[in-house]
């Protein structure tokens, strides 16, 4: 059964489609706001398990440094400092085989498997220049883990004009600590049969690269794009529980930008 969180996704679509857009905002004190609907595809690591997609209205809104269902949590504070960027967030994430967002795992011997739990993080993030990092750690109680992300950023293309498209590529590093990596692939006595036997993950670096993309239609209308591939250590690979070396995501956005 396929469980949908509304605000969750809708914080996963900005995060996934925001960084060129916040560029393009400055801080305001009047409230600004964000509607319209995404579209979410995902193909996991899993055994036989078919591109997932999920379409969902977006709401969000920004006053000052603070943003709802923005940045890189549903609830965030940022601070600018000349080239610095440093946000502080409240987020939700969960990527397990059988997800609260995406629903059970297709393949018949993910069956009863309970492989993780949707998870309150606290995020931290600091830009500079090209550079950026990211720090997520679960503070419910379920792994215990945390993710570091490091990237870099580079413009792609820019057209002439203002409301052209334009696109940046991005490369780096995603981290999981071992407690997180193993909440998603690792496999304990209890949840092992003999097409799942148990494993344990350790802590792992995987490589990732992207592209984003926006299109301002006009000073209302945007179209944003996200696509990111991320490639899998070998302590991750190895695990029972995957099939796929490479797990990619992206997302698809048209909104609608206003004020009150």
């Amino acid at each position: 059964m396929r469980i949908v969180y509304p605000p969750l996704l809708c914080g996963l679509l900005t995060v996934l489609a925001a960084p060129i857009a916040t560029a393009e905002t400055t801080a305001s004190s009047s409230w600004q706001y964000e509607v319209g609907a995404g579209s979410l595809v995902r193909q996991a690591p899993w055994h036989q398990q078919h591109t997932q997609q999920l379409n969902v209205p977006l709401l969000s809104a920004r006053k000052g440094g603070w943003q709802i269902g923005t940045g890189n949590g549903l609830v965030t504070h940022h601070w600018s400092l000349q080239q610095w960027r440093l946000s502080t967030a409240i987020g939700l994430r969960d990527e397990s085989v059988n997800s609260d967002i995406w629903g059970d795992a297709d393949d018949p011997r993910y069956r009863g498997f309970d492989g993780g739990d949707m998870e309150v993080t606290a995020n931290l993030g600091l830009e500079w220049r090209a550079l950026s990092l990211g720090l997520a750690h679960d503070i419910s109680g379920h792994s215990h883990g945390s993710t570091v992300e490091a990237t870099i950023t580079q413009p792609l293309f820019a057209w002439p004009g203002h409301f052209t498209p334009k696109a940046q590529w991005q490369l780096g590093a995603r981290w999981l600590s071992g407690p997180y990596s193993d909440s998603l692939y690792g496999i304990d006595t209890e949840q092992s049969t003999a097409q799942l036997p148990v494993y344990d993950s350790s802590a792992a670096t995987n490589p990732v690269a992207g592209i984003e993309a926006l299109w301002p239609f006009n000073r209302q209308w945007q179209m944003r794009f996200k696509y990111q591939a991320e490639w899998l250590s070998d302590s991750i690979y190895d695990s029972p529980l995957v099939d796929r070396r490479v797990q990619h995501n992206a997302v698809l956005t048209v909104v609608y930008l206003g004020n009150f």
